[in-house]
C-alpha cells in the first residue's frame, strides 16, 4: 500500500492561518473506483488531491501551500525568527534585496 501526507497552509487575511492534514492512500476508494480512471498513478492522485485541496481554501480567498512533514521544522523555525527580529545570516543576496530567506 502507498501512502503520502498532504499538509496544506492556507492564510487568509481575516480569518488567519489554517492547517489541514490530509492523508491519501493507493486503497482509497476515489484511487480505486473506476469513475476516476484518469488516474495512470498513484501520484498522479496525490496531485488531484493536493488541487483539491488548495481549491478549497482559496475559493474561500485563503492563500494556500501545500508542505510535507519535513519543511514544517523549517518554517517554523523562519517564522520564529522573524517573530524575534533575528537577522537572516544564510541569506543571498537577491533574497535578502526582497526581504526572503531560504527554508
Amino acid at each position: 500500500m502507498e501512502k503520502e501526507t498532504i499538509c496544506i497552509l492556507a492564510i487568509h487575511p481575516e480569518c488567519g492561518v489554517v492547517t489541514k492534514k490530509i492523508e491519501v492512500t493507493s486503497e482509497d476508494d476515489d484511487f480505486i473506483n473506476e469513475e476516476y480512471d484518469e488516474f495512470e498513478s498513484f501520484g498522479d492522485y496525490v496531485d488531484y488531491c493536493k488541487e483539491e485541496g488548495l481549491a478549497e481554501f482559496e475559493q474561500s480567498g485563503h492563500v494556500a501551500i501545500t508542505v510535507n512533514e519535513f519543511e514544517i521544522d523549517a518554517i517554523v523555525e523562519e517564522l520564529l525568527k522573524l517573530k524575534s527580529g533575528n537577522e537572516f545570516d544564510e541569506m543571498d543576496s537577491e533574497a535578502a534585496k526582497e526581504g526572503y530567506t531560504p527554508v
